[in-house]
């Protein structure tokens, strides 16, 4: 994922400014930054953290490097991608997004994808995907505290999520849930004094126990 404004150096690209700065005739740093369109602060530091970039691109095709600016990040893309699409899915159902819930989704994906889970770290949601939600759902996710991997989902994580569905379902789809299934049973708006939906409720617990 790419930050900021301006111009930035593909990591072919980053490639070929070392490789000019380590020979024995290379032109000014001004003179390299002008044929990148890029500040002469950025050809500063690519050659101050040159031993990382070097390190970077092994094993990687150039025409896949030739269009990837942050390796590392970018590397990722695929999984943001498709985390993003499902946390979209998440909120046009008005469902929440906790980081533990995040946690598992992630790395599911990543497995399946073959990327290890103990290789990448999500940041804070509204940093990683906000502008990207905002645009595609146009909704905001709440803020979340940073999601280390490693940590399974707690049960007291599941039950919240649970919960937050149901509070989502109206007694009316409950009643056209029972009508569709020939149930048989004749709600009315109150029964015993209880809503349909405590009702339902309860009945799922006890079913569930």
């Amino acid at each position: 994922m790419v930050r900021g404004g301006g111009e930035r150096l593909t990591e072919v690209e980053r490639l070929s400014v070392l490789d000019e700065l380590a020979g024995t005739r290379i032109r000014s740093v001004r003179a390299i930054a002008r044929s990148y369109a890029v500040d002469e602060s950025a050809i500063r530091q690519l050659w101050k953290k040159r031993a990382t970039v070097l390190q970077r691109p092994d094993g990687i095709l150039a025409n896949v490097l030739a269009t990837r600016y942050r390796f590392r990040e970018a590397t990722y893309k695929e999984l943001e991608d498709l985390l993003l699409k499902w946390i979209i899915q998440m909120l046009q159902l008005k469902l929440p997004v906790p980081p533990s819930i995040l946690n598992v989704k992630a790395t599911t994906i990543a497995k399946e994808i073959g990327i290890s889970s103990d290789d990448f770290v999500v940041r804070r949601l509204d940093d990683v995907f906000k502008d990207s939600v905002e645009r595609a759902a146009k909704n905001k996710l709440p803020g979340s505290a940073g999601v280390k991997y490693g940590r399974p989902a707690h049960v007291l994580d599941a039950a919240s999520y649970i919960k937050a569905a149901w509070e989502n379902v109206s007694s009316s789809t409950i009643k056209n849930a029972f009508a569709k299934a020939d149930i048989g049973v004749n709600f009315s708006s109150n029964i015993g004094g209880k809503v349909v939906k405590d009702i339902t409720s309860e009945f799922h617990i006890i079913t569930v126990i």
